[in-house]
């Protein structure tokens, strides 16, 4: 093989496998992966900020299905010509502890591909970097083996998005802000999204949401 043929598939190379990223915080070496117990919505909140955190100029969409999390590309500087998208996926999984007992939990995964290759490699890990920080001083951790896919806790219809600007997948968002008028009545499901939201946060117990949203199914 010539040098000048090997420089060329080398080169080719670096362009198509350095352009992604891939992080995932499950690898605890051995069969052993590691899952973060947490409050649904706390979790996919953490998520969001952390995301904004080191994208706080660029829009952040959401992911809706088969797995449920964020997406956000940004143009690198200093010529805002060459791109990368960037991915972070929250997946719900069950595996068993060192005490044999079957326990819940979320791994994180994030992705990303484009052009900019170099900065795209940089944001993608300061992402990841940025998430597990967050979770590592707030959730639970648990090493774990025999790890399976788990569904959601949250309803979709109910999967509350926080200041996300656009909808990837199918699916609900909901998207908080202040410019929602006062007077107006509240329907239905919106009344049912805020009760859910109050017993998430502790507010309100499973008995007086039980209760609370009888009432409102039977006002309708």
């Amino acid at each position: 093989m010539s040098i000048k043929l090997f420089l060329s598939i080398t080169l080719i190379s670096v362009f198509l496998f350095g352009c992604s990223a891939h992080r995932i915080s499950l690898d605890e070496g051995s069969s052993k992966s590691a899952i973060y117990q947490m409050d649904e919505t706390q979790i996919f909140n953490l998520v969001y900020s952390s995301v904004q955190e080191v994208f706080p100029q660029e829009k952040i969409s959401v992911i809706t299905v088969p797995t449920r999390g964020y997406i956000t590309k940004f143009l690198a500087p200093p010529f805002h010509i060459d791109w990368f998208t960037q991915k972070v996926l929250v997946h719900r999984s069950s595996g068993v502890n060192f005490k044999g007992n079957k326990v819940y939990g979320y791994w994180i995964e994030v992705s990303g591909s484009g052009s900019s290759f170099l900065q795209g490699q940089l944001k993608n890990e300061e992402v990841f970097n940025t998430i597990i920080s967050h979770l590592e001083n707030t959730a639970k951790k648990q090493i774990v083996t025999n790890i399976t896919k788990s569904q959601y806790i949250v309803p979709q219809e109910n999967f509350y998005v926080w200041g996300a600007d656009t909808l990837v997948g199918d699916g609900f968002r909901v998207v908080i802000t202040d410019k929602k008028d006062k007077n107006k009545p509240k329907d239905k499901a919106e009344q049912l999204r805020e009760l859910y939201k109050l017993k998430t946060e502790g507010v309100l117990t499973q008995k007086e949401y039980e209760s609370a949203k009888k009432k409102v199914i039977d006002r309708y």
